[in-house]
């Protein structure tokens, strides 16, 4: 294991600062960004950012990263450096060389770019501007051009991360690629976005590679690395973010603080792990994943999703009660109670202790459940459930939910669980049981440890959906996607409900005879959807603006850059859910009332395959009886800096047996997908 955290260079310092109750939430340090710009002091006004709190690395920490993995800060991301660290840490923790060949697949939970890419595109938008500017020429825009050029000089060279070229930053999966590299690993890899539940279902699908035998050695974990204003802006939107303190699960708890970091696991099977004589921190024993289904929002959890997720895992694991469960509990009123309600209702008549990591370090979003996991990991090997001191009184009040202000000592055959819910209605739960070396004496350690792939996965029918009016579409179909809320959506979004209508209607496959719960979505995409570059650069120009007013522009000159600010998506409460990646399949879910798995795979431009591999594990194994593949075409753009993208297609896979029981026709055999090649650079289907 290891980590890079707000406050923590490595675990160990980590877990000391959970143990002495260390408040690592603070303002944005003025260096990243000028958060006065964006202060309008009231949540209502649009483009506003009412609270910068949040549990930040500082620049001096990077730079020590980086001189420990002898990386130059001007031409790698945070991202890279902050998850290069951790990854180092965990090889080294597991007693893994340079020199040892290991076949190791790496698949990390990540639900975005690194923050860079959002000042580097604004960069790109500004200068483009300029030249707009400079060809209708009138004299009385020169000043407009000036004061632009003035604050590019000023506002984003200034950044330590200001020369970080435009396609390592937007390939976001380039990350993995370096992980490899250094350590000369062989295997697959990805980064899974299932939003703020992406290293859980990360871990989930290693841990599935594993006991299918794909790969000897799975790393995962998860990153986060965007705490750019646009984020800070999303959360404004929607009233969600804590101004001075953030309170999981507690009465007086104002909302969220944002936090950044990385997170690495190495994960073996028992019996290699015993055979190879490695330390075992702790036997993941059993992983649950659900959708909300079609709820009442994209925003909005469900007691009923949440439990489908623990029913899972705790079915895999057996019913012993946990311990302690390492809770999502972000601080906000909605998901807080949502979740009280779960797990009071889920283990009723048993005293269940909770408490949640982002009360210190913030809510690191896509390595938020793999902090969660690392905190329980820390406190299984210390036998110790920390304090939460800050607690006074429960969101909602329950009989049997119980959160300790002081430390509470642990027994034998510790077990605890770990959640983590995300945008988009993903659920994921985790159960996490001690090591304890006598049990398994007598035993053969592979018990359970495999899982066959007793199932052929074939194709029922492939759609292409270009020039779709959808709109129409989707008012005449009712597919619960509200008119106001399109506006806001990305379009990928919107032809992924189309592509997977079509997708069903061509296989001949009806909606209403199908097992919902059966059913999983996996999108394909690099992360950063169009949309989410033109909200970015919309909260871009407001600061442009405000630094703006103190000089003496020409009524003209303002007018062409509000008019420039304004044709970009307007900021409303769908906006958050509109531009992300994971809920081009959340949406899918949210609209047919799918309450499998739902996720986006990033493999830079090998993402169809991977997700196409990571579906094919779901049926082959008997989780699901269908699976929905969703993915475009894309290439990036070097002089533009942003992935283009094409034409976007949909694809229905099942299994021979639910074919022929279900009188369905096979379009074609789907035999295998694997990587040829080191790296993800090369795919054989």
């Amino acid at each position: 294991k290891g980590c890079v955290l707000p406050g923590a260079d490595n675990v160990e310092t980590f877990w000391k600062n959970i143990l002495c109750n260390a408040d690592l939430l603070h303002a944005v340090p003025v260096e990243r960004w000028d958060i006065a710009s964006h202060i309008k002091g009231q949540r209502s006004v649009s483009d506003n950012i009412y609270s910068g709190l949040g549990g930040f690395i500082d620049n001096e920490s990077i730079a020590r990263f980086a001189r420990n993995q002898v990386l130059d800060v001007k031409t790698n991301h945070r991202l890279m450096i902050m998850t290069l660290e951790a990854f180092h840490q965990a090889m080294v923790d597991a007693k893994l060389s340079v020199s040892d060949p290991i076949k190791a697949d790496i698949y990390l939970g990540c639900m975005g770019v690194d923050e860079s890419a959002n000042f580097h595109i604004f960069r790109q938008e500004l200068l483009q501007l300029v030249e707009q500017i400079k060809d209708q020429r009138p004299k009385r825009w020169e000043q407009a051009v000036d004061s632009i050029l003035t604050y590019l000089a000023l506002e984003i060279p200034g950044r330590s991360f200001a020369e970080v070229p435009l396609d390592q930053t937007f390939l976001t999966s380039s990350v993995i690629h370096q992980m490899k590299t250094r350590y000369q690993l062989s295997g697959e890899g990805a980064l899974i976005d299932a939003a703020c539940a992406s290293s859980l279902a990360a871990i989930d699908y290693a841990v599935t590679r594993l006991k299918q035998r794909k790969c000897d050695i799975a790393i995962t974990g998860g990153i986060e690395g965007d705490l750019s204003p646009s984020t800070f802006t999303l959360f404004s939107s929607v009233g969600a973010m804590a101004k001075d303190t953030c309170a999981p699960f507690d009465a007086k708890s104002q909302g969220l603080a944002q936090g950044e970091g990385a997170v690495i696991f190495v994960l073996q099977r028992l019996s290699d792990a015993l055979d190879q004589r490695r330390k075992i921190y702790g036997l993941i024993k059993g992983t649950g994943a659900s959708s909300d289904g079609c709820s009442s929002s994209l925003f909005s959890p469900t007691v009923a999703g949440q439990q489908r997720a623990f029913s899972q895992a705790y079915l895999q694991a057996g019913d012993k009660i946990p311990d302690y469960i390492e809770c999502h509990g972000t601080g906000t009123r909605v998901g807080d109670s949502t979740e009280l309600t779960s797990i009071s209702g889920f283990f009723k008549n048993h005293k269940i202790t909770i408490g949640s990591i982002k009360a210190q370090i913030g809510h690191t979003k896509g390595a938020a459940g793999a902090a969660g996991l690392l905190k329980s990991v820390m406190a299984m090997q210390y036998r110790t459930i920390p304090p939460s001191p800050y607690f006074s009184e429960l969101t909602v009040p329950s009989d049997n939910v119980h959160i300790n202000t002081t430390e509470k000592s642990l027994g034998e055959g510790i077990r605890i669980g770990v959640s983590s819910f995300g945008f988009g209605n993903i659920n994921y739960h985790l159960v996490l049981d001690e090591y304890v070396e006598q049990e398994n004496q007598g035993l053969p350690v592979d018990r359970g440890e495999y899982i066959s792939e007793k199932k052929e996965t074939v194709l029922l029918s492939e759609v292409e959906v270009s020039s779709v009016d959808t709109a129409c579409y989707l008012a005449e179909k009712s597919l619960n996607i509200l008119p106001n809320s399109i506006p806001q959506t990305d379009p990928r979004q919107l032809l992924a409900v189309i592509a997977t209508a079509e997708a069903f209607r061509e296989a001949g496959v009806s909606l209403t005879l199908i097992d919902k719960e059966r059913v999983c979505v996996i999108a394909a995409s690099c992360l950063c959807l169009p949309m989410a570059v033109d909200f970015g650069s919309r909260v871009n120009y407001d600061d442009l603006l405000t630094k703006m007013a103190t000089r003496k522009l020409s009524s003209a000159a303002k007018k062409i850059i509000r008019q420039r600010q304004e044709s970009f998506v307007t900021i409303t409460e769908d906006i958050g859910p509109g531009i992300l990646s994971n809920v081009i399949a959340g949406r899918v879910c949210n609209s047919f009332d799918f309450r499998g798995k739902s996720m986006n795979v990033d493999a830079d431009f090998n993402s169809f395959p991977v997700a196409l591999e990571l579906a094919r594990s779901e049926l082959t194994s008997g989780k699901a009886d269908y699976a929905v593949v969703l993915f475009s075409e894309e290439k990036f753009d070097r002089q533009k800096g942003c992935v283009v993208r094409g034409d976007f297609y949909g694809l229905l896979l099942s299994t021979v047996d639910e074919a022929k029981s279900s009188c369905i026709s096979i379009k074609a055999l789907v035999n295998d997908v694997h990587c040829v090649d080191k790296g993800v650079e090369t795919w054989g289907i």
